[in-house]
């Protein structure tokens, strides 16, 4: 069971990781709804304590399906508020997947995830491409360590976020913030062409971000 979860997690974070912006862009409810997940299934963690049992797994799997099924329903009936509904939900993602290094709990990661939330609703309307990228390269970069330490337990020390800045486990962050900029790196390589494709698509001059 542990297996299949963890490619799951592996799958949803490569996306994210590596076609974030581009998702945005091309699929926005399926956008919406990895991060809403994302949301979901971290708020199921740290109510669980991480527990891999039934009960465990299926309540943090029941509330990473409803966030992504409600905020992919967001995406048509939220529509002129995107960019803003784009920041909380990406800060909040990133910023609990980050309160992780530290421990985790409800207090660290509701705290880490409402400061996220904040500077990225204020930020991504001004900033908007750069930020979705470095979002979702680090949001899909945290997925993807947590799906593989499930398949590959015995490298603990090197995917192992969690309480990763208490214990010392500074080669799991050295490897969160090397997927990170991968992911970073691929998508601003690719970021010109990903606005100029949707810019020709809805009609609107090709060098503009939308």
């Amino acid at each position: 069971m542990d297996i299949l979860v963890g490619i799951l997690l592996v799958v949803w974070g490569v996306a994210l990781m590596a076609f974030g912006l581009w998702l945005f862009y091309a699929l926005l409810p399926l956008w919406y709804g990895l991060f809403g997940g994302v949301a979901g299934f971290t708020i199921g963690t740290w109510m669980t304590g991480g527990a891999n049992g039934w009960l465990g797994g299926t309540l943090t799997w029941t509330l990473a399906i409803v966030g992504a099924a409600l905020f992919a329903a967001l995406a048509y009936s939220l529509e002129p508020f995107r960019r803003i509904l784009a920041g909380l939900l990406m800060g909040f993602s990133l910023g609990s997947l980050v309160a992780a290094l530290f421990g985790g709990g409800v207090f660290v990661t509701m705290l880490f995830g409402g400061v996220g939330a904040l500077i990225f609703a204020v930020l991504v309307p001004l900033f908007f491409d750069p930020l979705i990228v470095v979002g979702s390269s680090f949001s899909g970069a945290a997925l993807v360590m947590d799906g593989l330490y499930l398949i590959l337990p015995f490298l603990g020390f090197a995917l192992n976020r969690t309480n990763a800045a208490n214990q010392s486990n500074w080669l799991a962050i050295v490897v969160y913030i090397v997927l990170g900029a991968v992911g970073l790196a691929w998508q601003l390589s690719n970021l010109r062409r990903w606005v100029q494709a949707e810019g020709y698509a809805l009609g609107r001059s090709p060098t503009r971000s939308l």
